[in-house]
């Protein structure tokens, strides 16, 4: 599997994350052969430079009715985490929904 990444780029893998991320995708890959019902996820989680404000990154990355999550817990170090896109949802609506 050929994986292309601009090194120059902010957000770019280095050689490490990259290997991780194609581990991750060999090991989903056999899971979805497998024929797992419950679907398969692959991913990889980086650092990024203190600098960056992931909320910032991901609203100003989103299209428009796009699904994002963002958890900021500045008493935790500043620590942060943002996702755009959804892979799965649960909705659930009326009076039993809980």
């Amino acid at each position: 599997m050929a994986t292309r990444v601009a090194a120059a780029h902010p957000f770019g893998l280095t050689a490490h994350e990259r290997a991780r991320l194609l581990a991750h995708l060999g090991a989903a890959a056999r899971r979805a052969r497998a024929g797992r019902p419950e679907g398969v996820l692959a991913a990889v989680t980086t650092l990024v430079d203190p600098r960056t404000d992931p909320a910032a990154v991901v609203v100003a990355s989103r299209r428009g009715g796009e699904p994002w999550f963002c958890l900021e817990q500045p008493d935790r170090d500043g620590s942060a985490l943002a996702a755009l896109g959804c892979v799965s949802a649960l909705d659930a609506s009326g009076p039993g929904r809980f």
